[in-house]
Order: C-alpha cells, then sequence, then structure tokens
C-alpha cells in the first residue's frame, strides 16, 4: 500500500502506491465499487477513450495558460518568419562590371 523513500538529509517520505485510493477505512460496497472500477478500467485500458481518461495528468491552470502563450509566440514568429521570407525583395543579381584595358 505504500512506498518509503529516503534522502540524504535524513527525511524519509511515504507514498501511497495507488495516489487516488482512500486512506481510511472502506464500507463494503465502496470497496466493492473500487474493485469493480478498477476491473472495468483493467478490462478495457486499450479503448482510446479510457486510455485518454486514465493517463490523464492534472496540469494546473498557471502552468497551462504559460504553456499555451508561448505556443502563441512561437507560431507567431514562425509566421513573422515565413511572410518576412514570402513578401520581402528579391536578390537581384551583382552587376557586371567593365574593366577597359588599354593597349
Amino acid at each position: 500500500q505504500y512506498v518509503a523513500c529516503g534522502s540524504d538529509e535524513m527525511n524519509i517520505r511515504l507514498w501511497k502506491t495507488d495516489s487516488s485510493k482512500p486512506l481510511g477505512y472502506l464500507r463494503p460496497r465502496q470497496k466493492a465499487a473500487m474493485n469493480y472500477n478498477s476491473k472495468l478500467i483493467e478490462r478495457y485500458q486499450f479503448h482510446p477513450e479510457i486510455r485518454k481518461i486514465n493517463n490523464h495528468r492534472h496540469l494546473p491552470r498557471h502552468i497551462y495558460t504559460l504553456v499555451e502563450k508561448k505556443k502563441i509566440e512561437r507560431e507567431a514568429l514562425k509566421r513573422k518568419r515565413i511572410n518576412a521570407k514570402v513578401f520581402s525583395k528579391k536578390d537581384l543579381p551583382s552587376r557586371k562590371t567593365v574593366v577597359d584595358i588599354e593597349d
């Protein structure tokens, strides 16, 4: 049920093996419901929608908005580079110089 780990600072940490599982006593109906749900997840784990729900991880709103802003900035910079390339004047070949050779 628990995993213990230690650090160099002599701290001992206890982690639940299943983070969503409740800590306290479970009544028989709760236990049966949890077992049933876990068996359903185990049975249909390869179904795309179940896999999506099962693999979802919460991302804090602050981090999500920062990522979105960064994505918009990257796209704008990419668009700007493409537009600069498309709408800039093409390079003209350098003019040939005439060299006079006197006899």
